[in-house]
């Protein structure tokens, strides 16, 4: 009989939903008794259709049948626990199985010597009477008898056995299952949690330069940069618990963001935003449109004097949103696999949808340089994985 071990999760110390999780005594005293019932009332019912068909009928007597059964009880428990608890793995394997053996020959014998003392105590001395000649003066037919009984009684006790262990196995599997899928929500909220908030220190490294970069040259910009940049951080940092926002909740902090830049380069940056009703009511994770736009301007100014105009598009494709920021530059933007903000972007993305999002980097033809962040439509934020509701 197998016994797989207990379950990773719950042997590890970790626990399930309440009441779940069932120690092997336990199982074998919940389950062995009501079953081996069972096995009662269709081993009366099927000597109650040989009875009818048969002269034979004291020795199917339903009263010593039951008793029988009633006093093996005690012996099917003890067997199934020693089995559950000798199992079948290595090391010693070939010993667990002769082990496992024995002890079902053991319970097997018992068969005939319980209905004779089920026979006696009913005071059915003839049908205890017989049954003890036949074990002292055996013969064929005897033999034959007691191997049949034994046989029955090996085949009922393998189907406790089984059914323990299935029962458990599949109790156990069900715990773990759920509290897997508990801890690997959690992890993955945190996970979440900790590459979003890897986004604030991001954001505010690179403010910070913009503010020191302007504090020789124009004390007064760089006083309304530290003013804005506040304002924009005490946003973010209010609204930082949400995991989920609509796109125009994003485009709001992007404004800020924007205005922020250009104040620094206001004969250089403009921006637009094209963004129909449907697609800036689409929830989207949070923050995840801003390390796109921050890599457009930075990499647009990068190396030239020229103008630089940063263009967002959001439009749904049928189940997907496709939000596309674009801007002009003679250097090509960071890989996704290079910068903290596009890599956190990107394992964000795998993370909460797996390969059905992700963010791609091209140039069109105009030479302006595109990056696409597609994702499927979100109906309600507790389908994604991850994202505590």
């Amino acid at each position: 009989m197998l016994m797989p071990d207990a379950a990773p999760l719950l042997s590890a110390g970790l626990r399930g939903p309440p009441g779940r999780a069932w120690s092997w005594t336990r199982a074998v005293l919940t389950i062995g008794p009501p079953l081996w019932a069972f096995v009662l009332v269709a081993e009366l019912l099927g000597m109650e259709a040989w009875r009818y068909a048969s002269s034979d009928l004291e020795i199917a007597d339903p009263a010593v049948r039951t008793l029988q059964y009633v006093l093996l009880m005690p012996f099917l428990l003890l067997a199934c626990r020693a089995a559950v608890a000798i199992g079948y793995r290595r090391p010693h394997a070939l010993v667990r199985i002769a082990a496992q053996t024995l002890l079902c020959a053991g319970f097997a014998a018992l068969a005939r010597p319980g209905l004779a003392f089920a026979a006696a105590f009913v005071a059915r001395g003839d049908v205890s009477a017989s049954l003890a000649e036949s074990l002292l003066q055996p013969n064929a037919e005897t033999l034959a008898v007691w191997a049949a009984a034994a046989s029955a009684a090996a085949m009922h006790y393998l189907l406790c056995l089984g059914a323990i262990v299935g029962v458990k196995t599949f109790r156990d599997l069900e715990g773990e299952r759920v509290l897997r899928a508990e801890v690997e929500r959690q992890a993955t909220h945190a996970r979440l949690q900790a590459l979003k908030n890897q986004l604030n220190p991001h954001f505010l490294f690179n403010a910070l330069n913009t503010v020191v970069a302007m504090i020789e040259t124009d004390p007064r910009l760089a006083q309304t940069l530290v003013t804005r940049i506040s304002e924009l951080l005490r946003r973010i940092l209010s609204e930082g618990a949400s995991s989920v926002v609509t796109l125009r909740h994003e485009l709001e902090l992007l404004e800020r963001y924007l205005a922020i830049q250009e104040l620094r380069f206001p004969q250089r940056l403009t921006h637009s935003f094209d963004v129909p009703a449907e697609a800036a009511q689409a929830l989207v994770p949070a923050l995840i449109v801003q390390p796109l736009l921050e890599n457009a301007v930075l990499h647009g100014l990068d190396g030239h004097d020229g103008p630089v105009h940063v263009a967002l598009v959001a439009r749904f494709d049928d189940d997907r949103l496709a939000i596309t920021i674009s801007n002009p530059g003679p250097h090509r933007p960071r890989a996704s696999g290079a910068g903290v903000g596009l890599r956190n972007v990107a394992e964000r993305l795998h993370t909460l949808f797996g390969d059905r999002a992700g963010v791609e980097l091209a140039r069109d033809d105009a030479g302006a340089y595109r990056a696409t962040l597609t994702l499927p439509r979100i109906d309600d934020a507790r389908s994604i994985q991850g994202v505590a509701a």
